[in-house]
């Protein structure tokens, strides 16, 4: 809207008129009140109208969000059930492992077995290095080296108890990544520090240096090697065991599933939170047009009577 200015179309002979009437004031606010609303009145309507409008409909986004909050706060978060691709009965019972889906039991099953067979190879490679270390302790009682082994299976089971520790079900994410990404970058420098170890299956004998030859492979890389290898069994059987602990508890009667209702209830209020700021937007956006109309009608009409009160105050002098 352009600014209607007071000046541009002035009537100086109508406050002139007015000078010594003793309702001027009121008849300056009633005639260039009419006139500006002549121009302008429909988008003074119009703008008082749109604001109520995106009041009325401010207020219902609230009433909305608030009831959407309140949906939110009443629901349970998480269902607790067995359940199975196959059976899901929603009973208090764990859901038994003949219900459980093939695919879950062949992965359980292959994880169990390669979890053993890996750590009791690790046990075995550990119980090894120490025999082969001459100690006498251990040549004397070779069961204490064998013990010591078992720090292999007992790391990598506690390893994967230390995911029970966290409450969060991100951190409990977090800590999964961690271990098999770590496994998978133990197992990445075992096959290199294997690969600097034994240049080849069949390697070139040199049959006049053969006792020089024999055990020469640089000891640093050896112990090295042997040290990712300890690291990668343990971290691997812990990634296999927690692979088979997050099966079973998916089947425990007492597992933990977002509930669908509590997902489309926290939509609800993420959509209506977004709707309030668009509605604050569009009502503030309509109340400030409306005080720019009756701004300027008052600072038309002011003008007007500015004018005429000029006119009174020469009258007296």
């Amino acid at each position: 809207m352009t600014k209607q200015k007071y000046g541009a179309d002035h009537d100086p002979n109508f406050t002139r008129q007015l000078r010594n009437h003793s309702q001027g004031e009121d008849a300056i606010n009633n005639h260039f009140g009419n006139k500006w609303d002549a121009r302008h009145g429909d988008d003074l309507t119009r703008a008082e109208e749109e604001t109520k409008q995106a009041d009325a409909d401010l207020r219902e986004t609230e009433r909305q969000l608030a009831r959407a909050q309140k949906t939110l706060e009443g629901t349970d978060r998480y269902t607790r059930k067995g359940h199975s691709p196959e059976v899901a009965d929603g009973s208090d019972t764990d859901t038994a492992f003949k219900n459980w889906s093939i695919f879950d039991r062949i992965i359980v099953l292959v994880a169990l077995v390669a979890s053993i067979i890996l750590l009791a190879l690790g046990s075995t490679n550990v119980a090894t290095v120490i025999l082969a270390s001459g100690i006498p302790v251990f040549v004397d009682q070779p069961i204490l080296a064998w013990l010591l082994a078992g720090l292999v299976p007992a790391a990598a089971i506690a390893l994967k108890s230390a995911y029970h520790l966290f409450d969060l079900d991100g951190s409990r994410r977090v800590f999964s990544l961690a271990t098999f990404g770590i496994a998978g970058v133990m197992v990445l420098i075992w096959i290199v520090l294997f690969s600097l170890s034994f240049e080849g299956a069949t390697p070139d004998i040199d049959y006049s240096n053969f006792a020089a030859d024999n055990g020469t492979h640089d000891n640093g890389i050896t112990a090295l090697r042997n040290i990712v290898q300890i690291l990668a069994e343990v971290l691997i059987g812990a990634a296999l065991f927690l692979v088979i602990d997050k099966i079973i508890a998916s089947y425990r009667s007492n597992y933990r599933t977002p509930k669908e209702e509590y997902l489309e209830a926290e939509q609800a209020v993420v959509l209506w939170e977004a709707r309030l700021s668009a509605a604050r937007s569009v009502a503030n956006g309509k109340k400030g047009e409306f005080s720019r109309l009756k701004a300027s009608r008052a600072e038309y009409v002011g003008e007007a009577l500015a004018d005429w009160l000029s006119q009174q105050s020469s009258k007296r002098s």
